[in-house]
């Protein structure tokens, strides 16, 4: 009998519809993640944050799955980091749970990352699949910086901090990483509103960092898609 891996990779490899494909389910559960989850969270409050982060988790682990030691490194890492996002409280105020579920879950998923990035990277023909990889990479790093600025803030609270006029509020520990996705995610595009602000050195250097990158990735990513796209015709 074939092991899990085998299975499902062998799936991959039949014709299947777009919205079946690996990049796709993720693609979505980015986009689930990032634009669902602030609204959701307003109705449903914090507890709708461990159900985003499983459907991400998982639709992470189906992205990699044509590479067979990376799937069975986080088929295997998946158990742990799960159980700490529905087990432990946030509300306990235990640092150090909360400290190892947040390394190990943006390990995870930056890992992801570079695996989607290299077969985006590698494609030689540009195909739907190639372009929602090429979208998921865009959102996923997105995603990793959110949870960065979310620990350095776990850390230190008031590295990023919400100005509204003259009023100035620590972003709290817990309860608006929305808010903190929401600071990733205009700092990458370079929209910079200004109503969220780092603070702290470490914080503004991660800004300046997602933000240089954030526009290389587009030039770079135009420019390989392009040059694909002339060779095949």
């Amino acid at each position: 009998m074939k092991p899990i891996g085998e299975k499902l990779a062998d799936l991959q490899q039949k014709p299947a519809p777009w919205y079946l494909g690996p990049y796709f389910i993720l693609t979505l559960a980015l986009l689930l993640s990032t634009i669902v989850y602030p609204v959701g969270a307003e109705i449903f409050g914090s507890g709708l944050l461990p159900i985003v982060k499983t459907a991400l988790l998982l639709a992470s682990v189906y992205a990699v799955v044509n590479h067979a030691w990376l799937f069975r490194l986080l088929l295997i890492l998946i158990v742990p980091i799960l159980s700490g996002n529905w087990l432990v409280d946030p509300y306990d105020d235990n640092e150090i749970l909360d400290l190892i579920t947040s390394l190990s879950t943006n390990a995870f998923l930056f890992s992801v990352l570079i695996a989607v990035f290299a077969d985006v990277i590698r494609s030689n023909r540009v195909t739907a699949d190639t372009i929602f990889g090429a979208v998921a990479v865009y959102l996923l790093f997105g995603v990793v910086m959110a949870m960065l600025f979310h620990f350095l803030n776990n850390l230190d609270p008031g590295s990023v901090i919400a100005s509204v006029g003259e009023a100035t509020t620590v972003i709290e520990r817990y309860d608006q990483f929305g808010d903190i996705l929401y600071f990733s995610f205009v700092t990458l595009t370079s929209v910079g509103y200004g109503d969220l602000t780092p603070i702290a050195a470490p914080a503004r250097s991660l800004a300046m960092f997602e933000g240089v990158v954030g526009q290389l990735y587009l030039a770079i990513l135009i420019a390989r898609l392009v040059g694909i796209h002339v060779a095949q015709e």
